[in-house]
């Protein structure tokens, strides 16, 4: 190589060892860690709450779907009822002695408000 060139080179890696690096360098890389710890830690807490919500409506809509007794004591639930009757895929007739009960499978109507 040239020595023009070595030289150059030379005082280029002595100009960038000398380079001073900021004592606050370290806390604002440390800060910037801990500020995506707790990104990355909301992102799962609210993946786990969604976890835990879908795995409610699937168990409610099994239920609803699986037991007549169940889904017959939930109808009964003011607006939980409403929602119940809107999931349950199965048809139910409860015929006693006191009372004949059909709930047939869920059906949208649009309304027409005047």
């Amino acid at each position: 190589m040239d020595k023009k060139i070595e030289k150059d080179l030379e005082n280029l890696g002595n100009m960038y060892r000398q380079i001073e690096i900021p004592v606050e360098l370290d806390q604002t890389i440390n800060a910037a860690i801990n500020r995506g710890k707790v990104v990355t830690n909301r992102r799962i807490q609210s993946k786990r709450y969604g976890l835990m919500a879908a795995t409610l409506l699937i168990g409610l809509v099994m239920s609803l779907n699986v037991s007549a007794g169940f889904a017959q004591n939930v109808f009964k639930i003011p607006v939980l009822g409403d929602l119940a009757k809107l999931v349950t895929l199965r048809d139910y007739t409860i015929d006693n002695e006191t009372s004949v009960q059909q709930i047939a499978l869920p059906v949208f109507e649009l309304t027409d408000n005047k």
